[in-house]
């Protein structure tokens, strides 16, 4: 376990081990290249698709970017098929993902992408689904999903999570990733920071429903947090160190996804914040040029705040003032509806078969979090001052106000209440709600002096 913490990120492809969690963890990666120059060993990984059908996957500028370069050398080992997506804010949805699907040549061998988020989102669908590996050229330090097994995707005006593969190869090319728009750059920041709050909602819910978690890849999320924030302040000036570590922690990131098989160790309130204002912001028309990753990064402070004002609680007055027991079926859809104007409905259907209304149960989830509080308390302690990281996003040059990114108050508010209903998973707005206090602490948090602008 510890030789697989200590290998060099190149190395961790196509290795396995067993580990202290009792599962085999495994990446499922053919190679993994990271460095000055790396576009030019795709030719090498085209050998076993020699003669073969292979598609070329990009969008106008990553093509413009990159397209004739990687063209010529998928000529040089296969049959060269080219699509180009035309649209100039793409978005992975049915659309994009039909579209890509009618275009598929009929003995398609291999899928080579030129691109970040959105097109290594539909990409490994697809490879998913037609059982054909992909290659990705990564052309932004972005998000984690490069080496990732999951594809969050929309359907009907909702971003869910789907099932992918690994791909085949990624190649992160540092002189091309460091050439992408600043914003594109922070998103990717703000995607490996947010992982702190992934880590505490996930050990809050071991500790209260049970579920798994692998200590070793907890382990391996904190490493690349670390590395993050350790390149944050040289990332303004496009520094190439910077760009390499902040694309490694990426993919470790992803590669802890892929051992999980879940995007659990990556994805906590911070992500469901994220994606409900995206959902928001689509559903209105307005979604512009900021990222996931940049929602994310915004977010953050927002769950950060959550956890440290629950040292404020008093969860034996709580449990004495049977405020717990106050939600029922209208309030809790009021919440999703008054949040998800478009969609609200098929969130309502997607979640209330996971959602206590009765009495009795509701009673038994108060006394579990009431007998396990110090420790929840103490989860919370080890979360960064929100501060803190305020200042990391804030010397990087990087956004940290939700209200930088068009998030006003009321959407704020309206998103801490309505937000974890898009996933079914356990998160610290979750508990607040199962103990009747999620209504105020999303008070405290709209009025507080950090979100009040």
């Amino acid at each position: 376990m510890d030789d697989f913490l200590s290998k060099p990120l190149e190395e961790l492809a196509g290795k396995s081990f067993n580990c202290e969690c009792n599962k085999t963890h495994k990446v499922d990666i053919k190679n993994i290249l990271l460095g000055k120059g790396v576009v030019d060993k795709l030719e090498p990984m085209l050998e076993p698709f020699k003669g073969k059908d292979i598609l070329l996957v990009s969008d106008i500028n990553t093509f413009e970017l990159l397209g004739d370069k990687v063209s010529k050398i998928i000529e040089g080992q296969g049959n060269l098929f080219n699509f180009t997506f035309q649209e100039k804010h793409l978005k992975a949805n049915e659309r994009s993902i039909g579209t890509l699907l009618m275009e598929l040549p009929a003995k398609l061998s291999l899928i080579v992408t030129i691109g970040s988020g959105t097109l290594n989102d539909i990409s490994r669908y697809i490879s998913y689904k037609m059982n054909v590996p992909y290659i990705i050229i990564c052309t932004a330090p972005s998000m984690d999903g490069y080496a990732s097994v999951v594809s969050p995707l929309i359907r009907n005006g909702i971003k869910k999570t789907y099932q992918g593969v690994y791909p085949y190869a990624i190649i992160a090319d540092i002189a091309i990733m460091k050439m992408a728009p600043m914003h594109m750059l922070y998103a990717g920041l703000g995607d490996v920071l947010g992982k702190f709050t992934a880590l505490c909602d996930w050990r809050l819910s071991k500790l209260l429903t049970g579920e798994y978690l692998c200590e070793t890849i907890f382990k391996q999320v904190e490493k690349a947090i670390d590395k993050c924030i350790e390149a944050a302040p040289k990332l303004k000036e496009r520094d190439e160190e910077a760009i390499y570590t902040i694309c490694e922690s990426l993919i470790l990131s992803g590669l802890c996804i892929g051992m999980a098989n879940s995007s659990r160790p990556a994805s906590g309130g911070e992500h469901l914040l994220a994606h409900s204002w995206e959902i928001v912001f689509m559903a209105e028309g307005r979604d512009g040029k900021f990222l996931h990753g940049n929602y994310v990064g915004a977010a953050l402070g927002v769950v950060l705040e959550t956890y440290h004002l629950l040292e404020s609680i008093d969860i034996e007055e709580v449990y004495r003032s049977n405020i717990y027991k106050n939600l029922n079926k209208d309030k809790w859809e009021s919440g999703i509806s008054s949040l998800f104007s478009e969609c609200y409905k098929d969130i309502i259907l997607f979640k209330e078969k996971n959602i206590c209304f009765n009495m009795v149960e509701r009673e038994k989830n108060m006394e579990n979090i009431k007998n396990n509080w110090k420790e929840i308390i103490n989860i919370a302690k080890k979360a960064p001052k929100t501060k803190y990281i305020k200042a990391i996003l804030e010397e990087a040059g990087s956004n940290f106000y939700p209200s930088d990114l068009g998030v006003n108050k009321e959407l704020l508010y309206k998103s801490i209440i309505g937000a974890k209903d898009i996933r079914n998973r356990y998160v610290i707005f979750q508990l607040l709600e199962d103990i009747g206090m999620l209504d105020y602490i999303a008070t405290e948090i709209v009025e507080g002096d950090l979100f009040s602008s």
